[in-house]
């Protein structure tokens, strides 16, 4: 591969990103269903690709064995072909393609996009093939292994060892799914003692990251948010009351157990107050597709009372994400694990009141008591009382909304972001060859 002396002395740096799935544009590109995750990739590419860097988005997909490629958006793609797109264990196959690519493009730096799925493994093994490592850096999302200890979510023995129909038919009921969270887990351990530069954001991943690989450089880099929570402001007098937004239930470990005790808690002194639910609608998902985690918070929201009180939008494009944020009187995040929530981010950005739970990351994210309110995981307790003091204390609610918004726009400031980004691409370029870094 080139020599990183030029990237250095000014000319564009050959940039390869590792994604889990397709960014939006891609997706359009190929006639594929828009998925709403990665937003936050959007809005990097946005910036980067005017600052003169040459980049391909790399991603697993299942649908072309001949792999997808192709431009939008002032950036390259390339779709290499994995049969199972989010298996736990890496393929040989997998690998041969990534090097066959990475011989090919001859990038000056190949970043990985999360540390979490096997693909990412699959890459440093090819880098390791090629012996071109130095030229990896790796952004820590989520730590897999992090999520399996903490999978279950503070549920009972007695719920999570429960199956569908459906989760008995693929194998997939939640202790399955943890058994599968710590397989990736491993891989990944496997992986960030092998690199040498780490991204992440929070004082809880450096000190992860740290105890996973004491000599790993780490870089800290704030991630831009998408383009659209940018551009707006929550206003106290255009919310509505006693509405509480969520943005994501899917699995044991969000915690969204926990904001149903929380309602059902504050529906005395607060019968109008509603949960507003973002994501995939498991009310409209057939019986005979549902997990058992979904049965049981269908069940749950019966057995507390709060039929027509958990509204679940569906998926929704940004714009419509950021409508909803603006009409919440609150924005609760209950995750029993977190790194830096992009969901928390982006209400923070807009200056929705926000309660968290007290988690991972989250604490360097939010400041607790000044930004918002912070409360101990697992406690529906602790919960309702912190979204109590929203619903009632416009004052704290204004005052934790202004503090928040003014973090944020630090947090994520897209030019500062992109700078620092650019500036650990650079040192990487120059620690394996650069002259003027």
């Amino acid at each position: 591969m080139d020599s990183a002396e030029n990237i250095l002395q000014g000319e564009s740096m050959k940039i390869i990103w590792l994604v889990n799935q397709p960014l939006p544009a891609i997706s359009r590109c190929e006639g594929l269903p828009v998925k709403v995750t990665e937003g936050w990739l959007v809005g990097l590419s946005e910036v980067l690709v005017k600052e003169s860097v040459k980049l391909t988005v790399c991603f697993p997909q299942s649908f072309k064995q001949e792999g997808v490629k192709g431009e939008t958006d002032g950036y390259a793609y390339y779709g290499f072909y994995k049969k199972n797109v989010y298996s736990v264990t890496p393929a040989g196959k997998v690998r041969d393609c990534l090097k066959q690519f990475l011989q090919t493009e001859m990038p000056d730096i190949i970043h990985l996009m999360g540390t979490e799925f096997s693909h990412g493994y699959e890459m440093f093994m090819a880098c390791n093939d090629l012996k071109c490592c130095e030229r990896m850096v790796v952004s820590v999302q989520g730590l897999a292994f992090c999520c399996a200890e903490e999978y279950m979510g503070g549920l009972t023995k007695a719920v999570f060892t429960k199956q569908t129909l459906r989760d008995m038919l693929l194998r997939d009921g939640l202790k399955k799914q943890k058994k599968k969270m710590a397989v990736r887990g491993e891989w990944e351990k496997k992986l960030l003692i092998g690199v040498r530069h780490v991204i992440g954001r929070t004082d809880w991943d450096y000190e992860t990251v740290k105890k996973i690989n004491s000599e790993a450089i780490y870089h800290k880099n704030n991630e831009n948010l998408r383009s659209i929570f940018y551009e707006c402001k929550w206003e106290a007098e255009k919310s509505e009351p006693f509405r509480i937004f969520i943005g994501q239930i899917t699995y044991p470990l969000k915690g969204f157990h926990f904001a149903l005790q929380a309602l059902a808690q504050l529906q005395t002194e607060f019968p109008s107050a509603k949960i507003y639910v973002a994501g995939r609608n498991i009310e409209k998902k057939a019986v005979w597709r549902r997990t058992y985690y979904q049965k049981y918070l269908l069940t749950q929201i019966k057995e507390l009372g709060l039929t027509k009180k958990v509204i679940f939008l569906g998926e929704l494009p940004a714009e419509e994400i950021c409508r909803q944020y603006l009409r919440a009187n609150v924005f609760v995040l209950p995750s029993v694990i977190e790194n830096s929530s992009n969901a928390l981010g982006e209400a923070m950005l807009l200056g929705v009141p926000c309660v968290a739970a007290r988690v991972g990351g989250t604490p360097t994210v939010l400041k607790e008591g000044k930004e918002g309110l912070l409360y101990s995981a697992e406690s529906a307790e602790e919960l309702s009382d912190c979204i109590r003091k929203i619903f009632t204390d416009g004052e704290l609610a204004g005052q934790i909304s202004a503090a928040a918004r003014r973090h944020a726009g630090i947090t994520h400031d897209r030019k500062e972001n992109c700078k620092e980004l650019l500036h650990i691409y650079r040192s990487v370029c120059g620690e394996y060859g650069g002259k003027n870094a």
